[in-house]
């Protein structure tokens, strides 16, 4: 379970838009994303990729979805402990906690 206290660290971002401009590059949507896992006090990176939806020619491949599903795949459905960094914005139905979080970005 990831803590209340916890704080989205800022090198991870940058690496999900090194991810983003690497999709930008090859052609795709500029949207990159990287999921962390929190393992006591370390935070570690388990996935990084770009969007791939243009360059597979397949709408449903949203960065986001295919590293959930990669990471479901080797983890498990529950990812209690994982952190899921995006450069695209979060779903304003996901609710205020998600803006705030995000808002230091």
């Amino acid at each position: 379970m990831i803590p209340a206290t916890y704080k989205p660290k800022k090198k991870f971002m940058q690496l999900a838009i090194a991810e983003a401009k690497r999709a930008r590059d090859r052609g795709d949507y500029a949207i990159g994303a990287v999921i962390t896992q929190l393992i006591g006090n370390r935070e570690v990176v388990i996935a990084s990729a770009g969007n791939r939806v243009k360059t597979s020619g397949s709408s449903i491949k949203h960065v986001e979805l295919e590293m959930l599903k990669y990471v479901c795949s080797g983890y498990g459905r529950y990812l209690q402990d994982f952190v899921l960094y995006s450069t695209h914005e979060p779903c304003r139905r996901r609710g205020k906690q998600s803006e705030d979080r995000f808002a230091e970005w």
